[in-house]
């Protein structure tokens, strides 16, 4: 598929993921809530960001030597697999949060999940290390909303 049209695609879905999140948000959409929303924006981010690049024939270039492609491969997958497993409590933070807090909340976590994507192959130490960043960031985004905005469940 060409980069072109991997972009196309991506950038519908997102759109698409935007507006159904809108209409949770504003109550317009009736159950399942976020789930089709979140899917949508997961696939957009997933395709959006993996299109192949050819590498040139000529192009040799030595790999460093930081560790073993197996072990920076396993960082990367547990990173990611984490950040996707933390989406579990966040998915019913409706309950806790208004329109705005899920917002903040649910944009912290994609964050999270486009610098894990775009980092998977260039520092996978940090990809697993961005799971746990944005619980803390949620964390205290819930502890501002609940003590300060007076957020309720």
């Amino acid at each position: 598929m060409s980069r072109t049209r991997r972009t196309w695609i991506a950038s519908t879905m997102g759109v698409l993921a935007a507006a159904l999140y809108a209409a949770d948000l504003l109550g317009l959409k009736p159950p399942p809530r976020i789930l089709p929303s979140a899917v949508l924006a997961i696939a957009a981010v997933v395709i959006g960001v993996s299109a192949r690049r050819p590498q040139p024939a000529g192009d040799v270039t030595p790999v460093p030597a930081q560790a073993a492609p197996t072990t920076r491969r396993a960082l990367s997958i547990a990173g990611l697999a984490l950040h996707l497993l933390l989406f579990v409590p966040i998915l019913p933070i409706g309950l806790v949060a208004p329109g705005p807090g899920i917002l903040a909340i649910h944009g912290t976590w994609l964050i999270g999940l486009i610098l894990a994507w775009r980092l998977r192959h260039a520092n996978p130490p940090i990809v697993l290390a961005i799971p746990f960043v944005t619980a803390g960031v949620i964390a205290v985004i819930l502890w501002v909303g609940t003590t300060m905005l007076g957020w309720q469940p």
